[in-house]
């Protein structure tokens, strides 16, 4: 089973890549975006399992909701199992 996989939007490099390298030692796979049009796309194209959201981007306050699931979340970690 693939690891869940964690969409990171941050605009400040180092934020983006602190967060990227604590989720991968966890086991998760991570995809980064620097912005809210970039993010957006990634989300819509991939649908990530989880997205974790810098809510201050600028120009991109809609951006807070727009990562809410109707899926169901049932996962506790990297290695459990993904809902169909």
């Amino acid at each position: 089973m693939p690891p869940a996989t964690i969409l990171v939007v941050d605009d400040d490099d180092v934020i983006l890549a602190l967060v990227r390298r604590v989720l991968e030692r966890a086991g998760y796979a991570v995809r980064g975006a620097t912005d809210g049009h970039e993010g957006l796309r990634i989300l819509f194209a991939e649908r990530p399992d989880l997205v974790v959201l810098d809510i201050g981007l600028p120009r991109h306050r809609r951006l807070a909701g727009a990562g809410a699931s109707s899926r169901p979340q049932r996962r506790a970690g990297p290695d459990a199992e993904r809902p169909a």
